[in-house]
C-alpha cells in the first residue's frame, strides 16, 4: 500500500517540478515550490514510519520551518515588486 503511494507522490512530483520550471508567472512557481516541497515532506514521512527511524521527525520539523520562512519572505519579494526595482 506504502509504495502505491509513494509511486503516485512521486508522479505527482514530477508533475509539479514541470510546472515548477514552466510556470507562467512567479506566483504559480511559487505555489508549485510549497506543493513540492509538501510532497517532499510527505515521502520523508513515509519513509521514516517504514523503516522506523523516528529520530528523523526532527528533521521534518526543520525542513517544515525553513518551507514556511522560505515562502513567507518570497511572498513579501514578489510583493514589493520582486526584480523590478
Amino acid at each position: 500500500m506504502n509504495n502505491i503511494i509513494q509511486i503516485f507522490l512521486m508522479l505527482s512530483l514530477i508533475i509539479t517540478v514541470y510546472k515548477l520550471i514552466n510556470g507562467p508567472t512567479q506566483w504559480d512557481r511559487l505555489l508549485a515550490y510549497s506543493s513540492f516541497s509538501s510532497k517532499v515532506i510527505l515521502i520523508m514521512l513515509i519513509y521514516i514510519f517504514e523503516s522506523k527511524q523516528f529520530f528523523l521527525l526532527d528533521m521534518i520539523i526543520v525542513f517544515l520551518l525553513l518551507n514556511i520562512f522560505g515562502i513567507l519572505i518570497t511572498t513579501r519579494f514578489l510583493q514589493k515588486g520582486g526584480k523590478k526595482k
